[in-house]
């Protein structure tokens, strides 16, 4: 019997083990998306600014005309056809 509860022990000693750290890398798992949800929560904020700004039909950003703008000289001389990229 005493090989019996010496096999038992190392189980139970093996179980408690992987159990603590299992319970470690829950814990690391949670920060991880904690960290996560407050990046997002910071990049929703941001955004929302920049909606903010965008909804003011007074503000363009610098080197940006309001108003209606023309194409560019190469896609009104072609309309509907496809620009290659440089160099073809």
């Amino acid at each position: 019997m005493a090989g019996g509860s010496g096999a038992a022990r190392a189980l139970a000693a093996g179980a408690d083990r992987d159990v603590a750290e299992y319970r470690a890398e829950l814990r690391g798992h949670t920060r991880v998306r904690g960290t996560l949800r407050e990046t997002q929560v910071q990049q929703g904020q941001s955004l929302d600014r920049v909606d903010a700004k965008d909804d003011d039909p007074t503000t363009s950003p610098p080197g940006v005309r309001a108003g209606p703008q023309r194409p560019p000289r190469r896609q009104r001389r072609w309309p509907g056809r496809r620009l290659l990229p440089p160099g073809r």
